[in-house]
């Protein structure tokens, strides 16, 4: 036990706590945290790396005889305490939980007091071992053998090399930064103007820059690009300051590349910017490169023919990387919905994973100014990777993460002038579920402003299924907002469906950590339980929806699994048998949803601009041309389907007409979704979505290694 007199003080990261005063303090400053958070920690350190079930933390916090809900209770205690230490369930740096089994301590714990020395007896003989090792000590060999170990280790690798350390500074406060670049101790970056629901009176993209010691933005002005489209930049030279910039209108398929000078001067267009493609720039500004639906391509920077560097079998273009050797060449390569880096010479041969180490998923990658650090994002935290020094020569470099905590940062860039140095720019995920109000028709928070997504109701209306945005954990709570219950935070949850009779829910689900996996179908009991496949659908599912009866389901794989062209159409399970047959003509299909008196689905079609409607009767397709048609909702006497399109405005279908009317338009601010930004929809038909109030800013990364 941990509680009593002389206990020693242990150390966690940037935390300290002290057992005998029940005290947790963060760089000295001491934390307030209640009496259950309090106990969940003292009973987690004095295991620390082992599991403490959930059953002996229960009696640990509620002693026999006291009435609670104890799975509530819980949850909710071992939530105030990650909300001291900075944690995240689906991100653990201190407390890993363990699905329906307990938590886990696993960061490393020190004590401030050394392993004390114990006594010698005077007059006592030393141990026979003691003796032992010091006779080794007259041996000559012994001492040669010694000094070739203490040199070896550091040169071949075998001496353990310290964890970097970090510090976290952030520089923008509602800077909203869309791309950035570094030099000559500013950051110059790009600001989203462009959202027509950030803004009624403001298009195109704002530079601005900051200081990289913070302060003051101030507006920079590039009078060679039009101010009403929209922009970007990469750094094509980070030593020289030269920047890549692009611009398009807003819906155009086309648009410009330019190179200029960080302060905007000598701008030069290199060529056509085409929707679709992803370019970048040698480091030595001489060859565009291009990634296009067949592979890579490169050309001249001044012009010229374009050649093929290497066909790639990819769904979409990726963003190319160059090493500042301009020798190499890494992008990213989506498999199974996964996000693996390949690399490749400049010259288009030897086509190879890249880092295939590193098991994690990775959505971003940059190299410092001299190509011996490599920085990647995985999850949304930074690691590093330094060159293989002839100190170490048998050790191979590992990636070394850098931040962890609540904010998602995209690809870092290193100061040109001090490797101890970075930059990104990071997101601190948060949403506000917002109810429309028919009468004011001003949207208000609904369930105390919930960050919550993918909502939906049983059919007596009384409970909500939902799943937690950002963390992707299943929930259910009464209509007024009690009895909140988490079902499930083993599994990354999407889109959850009542079945008719309330007694199951049906949603779709990734294994949380495990990268490649296609979305699958899932069942589970809402007064708690374990969540099962669904038998039979052995291949992917999205989406699900339930036929009227509640014998069925209706599903159909996400796109961006990438699942083989056989198995991208709407199937029917049947709960019982297993049985799982496909809906004739639905080929490319996706989220369909049964109407409630089972005559018609309607579904969405990808790549398509329609509302796609099937009759179960005549076996016969109709298609509706709607722009980004999603979300789809039946009304419960089957006329209208209700749902989301572009521009941001909510609709809704007459089945018998086809006639498409216009509910609202959403311009009062962003938002958000855990896949893609959405609407639910009240048993009364009122819309409830989203609100982004995330925190989208730079940071800068001090970095001790």
């Amino acid at each position: 036990m941990l509680e009593g007199p002389n206990q020693p003080k242990l150390r966690f990261g940037v935390f300290e706590f002290d057992p005998q005063a029940r005290e947790l303090s963060k760089h000295g400053v001491r934390l307030k945290l209640q009496d259950q958070p309090i106990q969940v920690l003292t009973a987690l350190l004095e295991q620390a790396g082992q599991i403490v079930p959930r059953d002996a933390l229960q009696r640990r916090l509620w002693p026999d005889g006291t009435f609670v809900d104890f799975d509530q209770s819980l949850n909710k205690a071992v939530n105030k305490l990650r909300e001291a230490l900075g944690d995240s369930a689906d991100k653990p740096v201190y407390i890993e939980t363990l699905a329906r089994r307990g938590y886990r301590f696993v960061a490393a714990v020190e004590t401030d007091r050394s392993k004390p020395q114990e006594p010698e007896s005077p007059g006592l003989p030393p141990p026979v071992e003691r003796a032992r090792a010091q006779s080794h000590v007259r041996h000559p060999w012994f001492l040669l053998a010694f000094c070739l170990l203490t040199v070896a280790a550091p040169v071949t690798g075998l001496w353990p090399v310290p964890a970097p350390t970090a510090r976290v500074t952030q520089l923008t406060y509602g800077g909203r930064p869309d791309s950035i670049a570094v030099h000559g101790g500013r950051i110059l970056y790009t600001s989203a103007s462009h959202s027509p629901s950030a803004s009624k009176t403001r298009n195109g993209t704002e530079f601005w820059s900051i200081s990289t010691g913070g302060g003051q933005p101030r507006r920079e002005r590039l009078p060679f690009l039009n101010p009403e489209y929209l922009a970007w930049l990469q750094p094509a030279d980070p030593r020289q300051g030269v920047l890549l910039i692009f611009q398009t209108a807003f819906g155009a398929s086309r648009g410009d590349m330019w190179l200029a000078e960080f302060d905007g001067s000598k701008p030069r267009r290199i060529g056509e910017l085409r929707e679709g493609n992803n370019y970048s720039v040698s480091p030595d500004l001489k060859t565009v490169l291009r990634s296009g639906e067949e592979g890579l391509f490169a050309r001249p920077v001044d012009g010229g023919p374009e050649r093929l560097l290497a066909r790639i079998d990819w769904k979409l273009p990726a963003d190319t990387v160059w090493h500042p050797s301009g020798e190499r060449i890494e992008f990213n390569l989506l498999r199974q919905g996964a996000a693996r880096f390949w690399e490749l010479n400049a010259n288009g041969t030897r086509l190879r994973p890249f880092l295939p180490e590193f098991q994690g998923e990775m959505s971003g990658t940059s190299w410092s100014p001299d190509g011996e650090r490599l920085y990647l994002v995985s999850e949304g935290d930074i690691y590093s990777r330094g060159s293989r020094r002839w100190l170490g020569w048998l050790r191979s470099p590992q990636p070394q993460r850098l931040t962890a905590g609540s904010v998602s940062y995209g690809s870092p860039l290193e100061d040109p002038t001090d490797p101890r140095v970075i930059y990104a720019g990071g997101v601190l995920t948060h949403g506000e579920l917002m109810q429309l109000n028919r009468h004011t028709d001003h949207f208000e928070p609904y369930l105390d402003g919930l960050s919550a997504d993918g909502l939906d109701y049983s059919a007596d209306g009384q409970w909500i299924a939902y799943v937690s945005y950002p963390g992707r954990e299943l929930w259910k709570c009464r209509r007024d907002g009690s009895d909140k219950l988490l079902l499930e935070d083993g599994l990354w949850a999407d889109k959850p469906r009542w079945s008719p009779d309330g007694k199951r829910l049906a949603f779709a689900a990734l294994r949380k950590g495990v990268w490649g996996e296609p979305h699958r179908i899932h069942l589970i009991d809402p007064s708690g339980g374990k969540a099962e496949p669904v038998k039979g659908v052995n291949g992917p599912g999205f989406d699900p929806t339930w036929s009227p009866d509640g014998k069925r389901l209706l599903f159909a794989p996400w796109d961006y699994d990438l699942v083989p062209k056989q198995d991208r159409h709407i199937s029917i399970v049947d709960l019982e048998t297993g049985e799982v047959r496909m809906v004739p003509g639905s080929e490319e299909m996706t989220s369909p949803r049964w109407s409630p008196d089972g005559h018609h689905l309607v579904v969405f079609r990808w790549g398509q601009p329609t509302a796609t409607f099937y009759d179960f009767g005549t076996g016969r397709w109709t298609e509706v041309h709607i722009e980004a048609f999603g979300f789809q909702s039946w009304s419960k006497d089957s006329k209208f389907v209700y749902g989301i399109s572009e521009p941001t405005r909510l609709v809704r279908v007459d089945v018998a007409t086809h006639k498409l009317e216009e509910v609202r338009r959403i311009d009062d601010f962003r938002l958000a979704g855990n896949i893609f930004a959405g609407v639910s929809w009240t048993p009364e038909m009122e819309p409830l979505i989203l609100a982004d109030h995330s925190a989208n800013e730079i940071y800068r990364i001090d970095v001790e290694r």
